[in-house]
């Protein structure tokens, strides 16, 4: 009950700080690639259905991801204070059992989300406006990192769309990878390689930037 509580409270204190670095509101599902389903097109009920499927999979996708995001904030935490308070190996697998947990499931909507975009036609009209887009001054107006802005920007101003979505189920097969190497240790009862942590906690900042940044770009779109 006490580890029930206690990494309730974590978690919820993990997400509303994920948000404020994103500077994004978690309250209207807008934190991690939200708007591609509008790249799709939705002319004919069969298309405006699979348009807001694909929406709706980047919405689940991005919760299961925020959730092992929070997980792995608290196993840095756990790590981080062992020399003050000591090290529950319990602890730590419940935390990365969460987090490998939420991945996966990320992963699995991800591969719905693809199958599902590898059917459906693009929206012609969004593609222009993503090509269009001034992808230069929207990265020097909101000051962000342009290594990862680049990366964005080279997806959408090609409107490959699908390819952008890829590279993320890529990204979390290889955070699924890094927790399973992590977990080979705690399962021993032995402290994760802090190069494995860092490593990990870097791969989570980027792509939760990647995703920040191309919902930014498509919320942009419709103003």
């Amino acid at each position: 009950m006490k580890y029930t509580i206690k990494k309730s409270v974590f978690k919820t204190a993990a997400i509303v700080f994920i948000s404020f670095i994103l500077n994004v509101n978690l309250s209207y599902g807008r934190v991690w690639h939200n708007g591609a389903g509008s790249s799709y097109s939705d002319s004919g009920e069969e298309r405006a259905i699979s348009s807001n499927t694909i929406e709706t999979y980047l919405i689940e996708a991005g919760g299961f991801y925020l959730n092992a995001n929070s997980s792995v904030q608290e196993l840095l935490a756990l790590v981080e204070l062992q020399d003050t308070r000591g090290v529950d190996y319990t602890e730590l697998k419940n935390v990365l059992t969460d987090a490998a947990g939420n991945i996966e499931k990320a992963i699995e909507t991800y591969e719905n989300l693809i199958n599902t975009a590898e059917i459906t036609p693009y929206n012609e009209p969004v593609l222009n406006k993503l090509k269009d887009f001034d992808y230069k001054e929207f990265m020097v107006e909101n000051d962000l990192n342009s290594v990862i802005f680049i990366r964005v920007e080279d997806f959408l101003k090609k409107g490959d769309i699908r390819g952008l979505f890829k590279k993320v189920r890529g990204d979390l097969k290889e955070i699924s990878n890094m927790l399973k190497t992590i977990n080979e240790k705690v399962s021993i009862n032995e402290t994760p390689q802090i190069s494995a942590l860092w490593s990990l906690n870097e791969k989570f900042s980027n792509l939760s930037l990647f995703g920040s940044y191309t919902a930014r770009v498509f919320s942009n779109l419709k103003k």
